[in-house]
């Protein structure tokens, strides 16, 4: 569509068009996408939809996953435009300085600065970056940059190729997070440093973000499968039941010793880890005298009484993301029967627009959408095709306006030729109207003629014209006008007789005025009428020369 080419989809946050919205976010048992939709000023998100990626059913992980995708493609709303978080769990980070403002200045000098920090060829990676904070002063910019191996991309991207789908944009997951996390009042103005912890289902990601700005990432090999097993050979129980007895239980079964100790030795080895990556963070941002808040979500915060267990393990305040306060706090409208927990808080996140500075996606190179490898060539194309359409255009109508133009004045021409004849006195031959000869010269020598033929005519008519004006005399002095309401149309005097084409206001008004014409001694005979209106009123006239 046009608008699509030279029309900007948004400006300061205000969206001129309509626009939809899938966030995918790919697990390894399950797929979950939100659906939003862009209004104006307002994020609407009008669906949620969670579907299972069937494991066991003899087929191979890729078609299973493409299965999934299309049963959640055919619950959307078209049209709409897909994006995709990309987990973080393969991606290089690293944070930089550099002494530019603009992202397209940054964009231009990225590839130089990272490539020495990189444990593979760039020429294998797909690097981008987003802006963390902005030093107007010093004319400077940190920025965390990504750095992500082709073949994980393609990876990714096959899953889509497996639904015939064609993601408009690959976003990493925890920039999303962070563009998320950035926009809620309620979390961002919080002081110290709060470490977001995405408790999956194979993997665990906390990202560090101290005084509002992103600073470290990681991601841990361990997340709430492996906590299920880890419960299931200590308690030497089958994985379906110790998972049944987790999500229905969690930390709040006392009454089962052997539940209750196998459980929390599993969850205490795993927040050893956590928190060893946290001091880690600590370390290396210098930030010891800091207060440090947990922020948990994900499938593995649901445990019952986690949130309360970390803060005492820990020594940490640490809560659960309340997904509803940070919706509220972004100004997000959710439709009526449309509900969001916080497992949806990645697909969320990908659907909706990041922050300035960081729209970021790793759709580069071979790996750009035709949609939007061929924006600029069909911009191009488009506008080549529009000027030359214009100018066309403005050719054919002056041609067109032309060509009517002089068959209009050839046309008049004969029109008045033909007219001039008719109305002509005779006096000029019938091969001077078909001949060559000026128009206006034929008009000229016409008047000249008809000049001659008035003198002659009011030489003989003026007996006759002082007569007709007696009787016209005699009608204007014996008609009230004002008061009969007399509006005449139309006199003709012929052969002695006149003939009225008028009216009046009523019956009474055509008696009198029938009244009054017979009483005048120039009138002989007055043609009655019954209709006020009448087309033709004959009175005979006396002595008429």
């Amino acid at each position: 569509m046009i608008r699509d080419l030279f029309f900007p989809e948004q400006l300061g946050g205000y969206y001129f068009f309509n626009k939809r919205i899938v966030g995918f976010d790919i697990g390894k048992t399950h797929i979950t996408a939100t659906q939003i939709l862009l209004k104006g000023r307002s994020v609407i998100i009008e669906k949620t939809i969670t579907e299972k990626i069937d494991l066991n059913n003899g087929v191979d992980f890729l078609e299973n996953v493409g299965n999934a995708l299309k049963k959640i493609v055919q619950q959307c709303d078209a049209p709409y435009e897909i994006r995709t978080a990309f987990a973080s769990s393969t991606a290089i980070f690293k944070e930089l300085r550099l002494p530019f403002i603009s992202r397209q200045q940054i964009a231009m000098t990225i590839d130089f600065e990272v490539e020495p920090l990189l444990p593979f060829s760039r020429d294998d990676a797909i690097v981008d970056f987003i802006i963390t904070a902005e030093n107007l002063s010093e004319k400077s910019s940190d920025i965390l940059v990504v750095a992500v191996q082709k073949q994980h991309i393609a990876q990714q991207m096959e899953l889509f190729q497996a639904a015939a789908i064609a993601p408009d944009a690959m976003c990493v997951d925890v920039f999303s997070l962070y563009s998320f996390y950035a926009k809620s009042i309620g979390y961002n103005t919080q002081p110290g440093a709060v470490v977001l912890v995405d408790m999956g289902s194979h993997t665990t990601t906390l990202l560090y973000v101290l005084d509002g700005k992103l600073r470290l990432i990681r991601s841990l090999a361990k997340g709430s499968i492996q906590l299920i097993k880890s419960v299931s050979e200590t308690m030497q129980l089958p994985l379906h039941q110790v998972m049944e007895m987790i999500i229905r239980y969690g930390l709040e079964k006392d009454g089962d010793p052997v539940y209750h100790k196998a459980l929390t030795q599993a969850l205490e080895l795993f927040w050893r880890e956590v928190a060893f990556t946290i001091q880690s963070f600590v370390v290396q941002t210098e930030s010891v005298d800091r207060a440090c808040h947990l922020l948990l979500f994900g499938g593995g915060s649901y445990l019952k009484g986690l949130a309360p267990w970390v803060t005492k393990l820990l020594k940490k305040q640490t809560t659960l993301w309340d997904i509803d306060l940070a919706i509220h706090d972004c100004g997000i409208q959710i439709e009526s029967k449309t509900a969001v927990s916080r497992g949806m808080i990645m697909s969320l996140s990908a659907a909706l627009p990041l922050l300035p500075g960081a729209d970021c996606s790793l759709l580069k190179k071979e790996f750009t959408s035709s949609g939007q490898a061929t924006a600029f060539k069909k911009q191009f194309l488009t506008s080549c095709a529009l000027v030359c359409l214009i100018f066309g255009s403005l050719i054919t109508e002056t041609i067109l306006q032309v060509s009517s133009l002089h068959t209009e004045i050839a046309a008049s021409d004969l029109e008045a030729r033909s007219e001039l004849k008719d109305v002509s006195t005779g006096l000029l031959s019938a091969e001077r109207f078909n001949d060559q000869a000026n128009l206006d010269d034929l008009v000229e020598e016409e008047e000249a003629l008809v000049k001659n033929e008035e003198k002659l005519w009011f030489s003989f008519a003026n007996p006759a014209r002082s007569s007709f004006l007696k009787y016209l005399l005699e009608l204007t002095s014996k008609i009230d006008k004002k008061g009969l309401g007399f509006t005449i149309n139309k006199l003709t005097i012929a052969d002695g007789m006149i003939t009225l084409d008028a009216q009046v206001k009523d019956r009474d008004a055509l008696r009198i005025l029938q009244k009054e014409l017979q009483q005048s001694k120039l009138f002989i005979a007055v043609e009655r009428q019954e209709d006020p209106t009448f087309k033709a009123m004959k009175i005979k006239l006396a002595n008429a020369e």
